[in-house]
């Protein structure tokens, strides 16, 4: 996209991949109007990906007046420059990572939140908890809707999972395509800078995926079959 030749720009509102969740967990804690606190851990992605500025900063707009008040706690200090960061995002670092933030800081404390970046990073904190022994899992994010973590959140050990559909964007554009063919007003809310110009967008915002919607939004989509979640 590094041309001035662009007129408009859709797409995901990527720094709502961070905001989303971090509004889910608001509601599901009651954090507006409970005592708490409660305790949260945080596991971005690889530390060399941009995404994860961007979901930093939504779910902090968030999650961090709570933490500073004292009504969310990060046992393990892991939060802003040193947040914790799994390479490459692999389940199998992010298991062994939370291992250790377990065994140092849950032996006798209760774990209500874990915001995980995206869904690989998910079923390796699941995976942990499920090493350690949990069967009631805390409030755990992701976003992706991965089969393996849609069968997750069936299963009721992932909460949610922030998706992204290719569909939402598709429609979106044709919306926009048949606006500028019938020279009508283009349908935007928002613009992008790609260091030559300033570009008309639209930003699609994310959907919550879990339990109770997962059948409407991912089968009744056409993304997956009933049969494809049961394999």
């Amino acid at each position: 996209m590094d041309t001035p030749y662009v007129n408009y720009f859709v797409d995901f509102n990527h720094y709502d991949m961070g905001r989303v969740p971090g509004t889910f967990i608001e509601d599901k804690l009651n954090l507006k109007y409970s005592d708490g606190p409660f305790n949260i851990e945080v596991f971005l992605g690889d530390p060399t990906s941009a995404g994860g500025y961007f979901y930093l900063s939504g779910a902090m707009e968030v999650l961090e007046p709570y933490i500073n008040s004292g009504k969310l706690t990060v046992r393990n200090k892991m939060i802003g420059i040193n947040v914790t960061n799994v390479s490459d995002s692999e389940p199998e670092k992010a298991q062994a990572i939370m291992d250790k933030i377990l065994a140092e800081y849950y032996t006798d404390a209760k774990l209500d939140a874990v915001l995980c970046e995206n869904d690989s990073i998910a079923r390796g904190v699941i995976a942990s908890l499920e090493a350690a022994g949990y069967t009631e899992f805390p409030i755990i994010t992701g976003h992706s809707r991965t089969k393996e973590n849609i069968k997750l959140i069936k299963d009721g050990k992932q909460t949610m999972s922030v998706f992204f559909g290719y569909r939402i964007l598709t429609s979106k554009t044709v919306e926009m395509v048949d606006a500028i063919i019938a020279g009508k007003k283009v349908p935007v809310n928002d613009s992008v800078n790609n260091d030559k110009i300033e570009i008309p967008a639209f930003l699609c915002s994310p959907v919550v995926v879990t339990a109770d919607n997962y059948k409407e939004i991912l089968i009744g989509g056409g993304y997956y079959t009933e049969a494809e979640l049961e394999e």
